[in-house]
């Protein structure tokens, strides 16, 4: 089985458009692994963009609004956010989590060439199937 670091290096080289890919635990708010095109992006904006992916999704407010949810109609809507798509500037972020770990999120971030649906399909079809379950059972537990 591949590394996450080869499997996330060799999405971005062999898909047109991407600029980066990382797998971040939205427990700890920390990247598990990152990979990039964009040389300018240090280690600490890094961080920092893996905080905000984790506050859209997985955030005080987000939560605030699950639970309201949660009274109001009687049924649990905790972590109701599977996916989410920005578009920021010159760039595509489509941002999901996993079906076996859903406190661990993927983000594709593409430039503005790559179609929303071709982002979708890239992370479903390609780069998902990739992360194996077995992969998830090497990182560090929260």
């Amino acid at each position: 089985m591949a590394k996450l670091d080869d499997i996330l290096q060799k999405a971005i080289a062999d898909i047109g458009g991407a600029i980066g890919c990382a797998v971040i635990d939205a427990d700890t708010r920390q990247l598990i692994c990152v990979a990039t095109k964009v040389p300018s992006l240090t280690p600490n904006c890094l961080e920092a963009l893996a905080v905000a992916v984790v506050e859209l999704i997985r955030g005080k407010q987000v939560r605030a609004v699950e639970t309201l949810l949660t009274s109001k109609r009687g049924k649990p809507a905790v972590n109701a956010i599977d996916e989410m798509y920005v578009n920021a500037g010159e760039s595509r972020h489509f941002i999901a989590t996993f079906p076996e770990k859903p406190n661990c999120l993927i983000v594709l971030s593409t430039d503005q060439n790559t179609s929303v649906g071709m982002g979708w399909v890239i992370l479903h079809r390609t780069i998902i199937p990739l992360i194996a379950p077995g992969v998830f059972s090497k990182l560090p537990k929260a």
